[in-house]
């Protein structure tokens, strides 16, 4: 019978492979997005915090990035 817990793509994780995200609490979710960030892959999306803006970047699947900011007030 294979081995029911571990890293392997159909094997659950045993808690100390859970990493960080494991331990966040549902009340307070906190995000520290960088000053400048591009998406890599097709699909891959990322938040750019700034003084002056928040920004979120996409990549396209014609491999352009697109982009979309809100003023902060």
């Amino acid at each position: 019978m294979p081995q029911l817990s571990g890293t392997a793509n159909n094997q659950t994780p045993t808690n100390g492979d859970l990493g960080g995200m494991a331990h966040q609490s549902p009340e307070g979710f906190v995000l520290r997005p960088q000053s400048s960030a591009t998406p890599y892959n097709p699909g891959d999306m990322v938040f750019q915090s700034t003084e002056a803006a928040l920004t979120v970047k996409r990549r396209m699947a014609d491999g352009s990035v697109k982009s979309i900011s809100w003023p902060w007030s």
